[in-house]
This record gives structure tokens, sequence and C-alpha cells, in this order.
């Protein structure tokens, strides 16, 4: 009961060609996933050009917030994770997007 769908990926390998065609406006990603993880992920997403805008969020059990920043997340949410600290980090995103002027 938010303004947000998620959208949740079974095959993170596939996860950087899904994220091309979606487009998403913010990525929740988990550091610790099979195939590939968060650190690849995100490292492969601001490489892309036209994903560099895309806001991404990393979630680790582990406290890594400094290197998840270093390598361009948006934001870092620590595990467990309540479900209002979750919507407060989109928010907070979300609004972010609503007060940088539009480039494109």
């Amino acid at each position: 009961s938010s303004r947000y769908t998620i959208i949740g990926l079974q095959e993170p390998a596939a996860a950087p060609q899904i994220i091309e065609n979606i487009k998403p406006r913010i990525l929740l990603v988990d550091v610790m996933m099979p195939e590939l993880d968060g650190w690849d992920l995100i490292t492969q997403l601001r490489i892309n050009r036209q994903l560099q805008d895309t806001a991404v969020i990393i979630c680790s059990i582990l406290p890594q917030e400094s290197l998840a920043l270093s390598l361009g997340a948006d934001g870092f949410l620590q595990k467990p994770v309540l479900p209002q600290v979750f919507l407060d980090a989109l928010d907070c995103l979300m609004d972010r997007f609503t007060q940088e002027p539009d480039n494109s």
C-alpha cells in the first residue's frame, strides 16, 4: 500500500538487460546475489550512460555504506530493514527527482 511498484528479479545475471529495458527510477540492489554480486551490478550500471541517472540503493547485512557510496550508490540500507525505513529511503530519492531539473 504505497505509491511504488516493486519488480523482483529471480536471475541477477539478467538484471542489466532487464534494467535497461524497464528503465526504473530506483533500484534496490542486494550485495549478495547468485551469479552477480551487487558491487559488480552497480559498477555496470554506472558505466552504462543510459542508466547513470537511475538511483541505486545498496542493501547489505554488512556495514559497508562508505563502499556503496564510493561506487556510486545513492543510498544504503543495512539489513534487517524495517518497512518504514525502506519507504523513507524511496521517498527521499523520489523527492530528489522532483527537485532536480530534467536534462532530457
